[in-house]
């Protein structure tokens, strides 16, 4: 099982961190109601509305946590810390 945390920096933008190591950076961009999502490089990827695509964030941890780390693809992701940040 692959652990999640997120945080927030001062400029509003959220990171998801497994094991002592920023995997991505992702924000909501209330203004346009979107998420937007830099898993690689610079270019976002953009969900429209308040939601969040958790299913897309999940495997954006996996993906990312594998292409770091190598070993096993994890199964499962838990977010243990900021789930409330996630909520708009």
């Amino acid at each position: 099982m692959l652990e999640i945390e997120i945080v927030k920096d001062e400029y509003g933008c959220l990171y998801a961190s497994a094991e002592y190591q920023t995997l991505f950076k992702f924000r909501h961009q209330t203004e346009l109601n979107r998420w937007l999502f830099w898993v690689i490089y610079k270019d976002a990827t953009i969900f429209p509305g308040e939601s969040f695509p958790f299913e897309y964030f999940y495997d954006a941890c996996r993906a990312k946590y594998f292409l770091l780390n190598g070993g096993k693809m994890p199964e499962y992701v838990r977010i243990t810390k900021g789930m409330r940040l996630l909520n708009k």
